[in-house]
């Protein structure tokens, strides 16, 4: 009976989504479980506790193994390494929600070096009525979807020793040129990977009213561009990110770059629940907006909804920590 009861109570995480490489670049995946807590955490499901779990304590082997059935026939050369520095469920407060904070990290490994490939690093929120198998679904799928990115970037950043795969984020940042250059370069930043190597688009430029304040971006025509196909600009030293509902001021502090706002603003909805645009490295495309938004003002408001959204340092993508 206690058998059947502790089967019951738990749910298990099945890789079963696709990670072929499709270009067969690819000639190993190497896992490396590096959470300091091998426990997920509890789902409550009909007033029980469900534990999501993996199916198999050797995870390294299950995706490895995953990846080896997936790509039989592949003849690439690419050695990728996945490491997993966290995943773990919690409720988020004050509504008792639960939420998955994952982080995930791949790189690409040659002669006993690393060289950084992609990130994953986000909180996925659900409901009270969520159920267990939506939550290990989500595990798997944003495991799959990391691995199968994973196969065509390019890497970024110095190598990094091996003996330093560990403290990656610090040995990365040192080599980043937005990190370590002050004042930052003025201008208008066509995508993030422009951004973090400061060189901005040279055919755009900022247009501004008779208040100085910036109301859109043109090109050398002075012919008005799509603001959404774009990820941000810097104006007097201050850089600034695009976003649905106008642009927002990039903040830096210890964790790093970060706007204030919240899901609901960078990811809008239309009234059937579905979200507009296509999200590409923060942002949606083909939409023209404008304005500046009060940074003040909206620091202020921290208590009405908004909070730090952080842009990963590497891969220009929101992190969102509720």
């Amino acid at each position: 009976f206690s058998l059947v009861l502790s089967a019951q109570n738990t749910q298990s995480i099945d890789l079963n989504q696709s990670i072929k490489d499709k270009k067969g670049l690819t000639k190993s995946v190497t896992f490396i479980d590096h959470r300091p807590d091998q426990e997920i955490g509890n789902i409550i499901s009909k007033k029980e506790s469900v534990a999501i779990k993996f199916a198999t304590s050797d995870l390294k082997s299950e995706v490895e193994k995953w990846f080896t059935e997936d790509n039989k026939n592949s003849k690439g050369n690419n050695d990728i390494v996945v490491l997993l520095e966290e995943l773990k469920i919690f409720e988020t407060q004050p509504s008792g929600n639960p939420a998955l904070k994952t982080k995930i990290s791949s790189f690409l490994k040659r002669n006993d070096k690393y060289y950084f490939v992609n990130r994953f690093e986000n909180v996925d929120a659900f409901t009270l009525k969520s159920t267990p198998s939506a939550v290990s679904d989500k595990i798997a799928l944003n495991i799959a979807t990391l691995i199968r990115d994973s196969y065509t970037k390019l890497p970024i950043g110095s190598a990094i020793p091996e003996g330093e795969i560990f403290n990656y984020d610090s040995v990365l940042m040192k080599s980043l040129k937005l990190f370590n250059t002050n004042p930052l370069t003025e201008g208008v930043y066509e995508n993030y990977k422009s951004f973090r190597e400061l060189n901005p688009k040279i055919e755009y430029h900022t247009v501004k009213n008779k208040k100085n304040e910036i109301v859109r971006i043109a090109n050398n025509q002075d012919l008005r561009v799509a603001d959404m196909d774009l990820f941000g600009f810097v104006d007097d030293g201050i850089p600034y990110k695009i976003t649905p509902i106008g642009y927002l001021e990039i903040f830096k502090d210890e964790k790093g770059l970060y706007i204030i706002s919240n899901r609901g603003e960078l990811m809008p909805q239309n009234s059937s629940g579905a979200t507009v645009g296509i999200m590409m490295g923060g942002g949606i495309a083909g939409v023209a907006i404008g304005m500046i938004i009060d940074s003040q003002t909206r620091k202020n408001r921290n208590d009405l909804g908004f909070y730090n959204v952080y842009i990963d340092s590497f891969t220009g993508d929101y992190v969102y920590e509720k």
